[in-house]
Parts: structure tokens; C-alpha cells; sequence
């Protein structure tokens, strides 16, 4: 189960992307995912990045696609939702 991160969290992003403690590749729903944790909080923080994500848009009368790698959703689980090694593959750091 997956709650929201604190509105302090949100706000010090840039901190915890620069320090994660891991960071994940998502086997199954492509994505690396920034593992930290949480003040006070027994849960750990996580943050999808897809990579490679299609953006479909409009300027003024043409239509496009952009490539980009793009932060699609956060939030706070716990440890063992992010140790399923079928799952997720740790690419940096340890859970």
C-alpha cells in the first residue's frame, strides 16, 4: 500500500535524488526508482522516473511527440514492496 509523501518531502526533492539510498530499475514497468527514506516514518520513500516516456502534444496547429524522462508519481511503501527481486533489479546503493 502506497501513501502520499509529506509535502516536506516534496519540497526537499532535489536532496533526496542527489542522496538516495538506492536506486532501482523496474523490471516490469520500465522505470528507475530512487529509493530513500522517510523521516519518522518506518516506510521508504520511492520516486518513478520513466525513462524514454512519450509525451503527445499539440503547438498551435501541428501535433508531436517528445521523448523525455519524466517523474510520473511517488510516494511512501514499505521496504519489502521494493525487495521483490523479480521485480526490481538494484542498480545503485541497498535496500
Amino acid at each position: 500500500m502506497s501513501k502520499h509523501l509529506p509535502a516536506e518531502v516534496v519540497r526537499a526533492l532535489p536532496s533526496y535524488l542527489n542522496n538516495p539510498q538506492a536506486v532501482l530499475w523496474d523490471k516490469i514497468d520500465p522505470a528507475v526508482v530512487y529509493v530513500f527514506d522517510l523521516p519518522g516514518d518506518d516506510r521508504h520513500g520511492k520516486l518513478i522516473v520513466r525513462v524514454n516516456y512519450k509525451i503527445k502534444g499539440r503547438a498551435e496547429s501541428e501535433r508531436f511527440t517528445m521523448l523525455t524522462n519524466s517523474v510520473r508519481t511517488g510516494g511512501a511503501v514499505p521496504q519489502y514492496s521494493l525487495a521483490d527481486k523479480h521485480h526490481y533489479e538494484v542498480i545503485d546503493g541497498e535496500l
